[in-house]
């Protein structure tokens, strides 16, 4: 049995009813708890061992970190992917003439009553 949680940097992954303890932990099924942290640098990467929790009969597991691009989102594996500076300065250039057009349009029309292309703002 396992189930999947996802987690901010990456997955948990937990699996439970495996093989029994023989002689401590009170003979319960085995669990292990892997996390899977999303690193775009390192490729597959190589799990760890963390911890091997097996001195309280009530709390047996196994604890693992794993390092590795395949749980990262598309984009990061990408590299960024965002927009640059000069792309954001001619959409906020685009929008501010917009706004003045249609504000300026909306002005001459309603409150000066200008009809045809005598409405369009200079």
């Amino acid at each position: 049995k396992q189930w999947y949680q996802r987690r901010v940097r990456g997955v948990n992954l937990v699996l439970v009813s495996g093989e029994k303890y023989n002689n401590h932990c009170d003979k319960q099924a085995r669990k292990a708890q892997i996390l899977f942290i999303c690193d775009p640098d390192v490729g597959m990467g190589v799990p760890q061992l963390l911890d091997e929790a097996n001195d309280d009969a009530s709390y047996c597991f196994y604890m693992f970190e794993w390092s590795t691009s395949l749980v990262c989102p598309e984009n990061a594996t990408k590299g960024r992917g965002g927009m640059s500076a000069g792309t954001l300065l001619l959409l906020q250039l685009v929008v501010i003439v917009l706004v003045y057009l249609v504000l300026g349009l909306g002005y001459k029309r309603f409150v000066v009553g200008a009809r045809g292309t005598e409405q369009i703002p200079t």
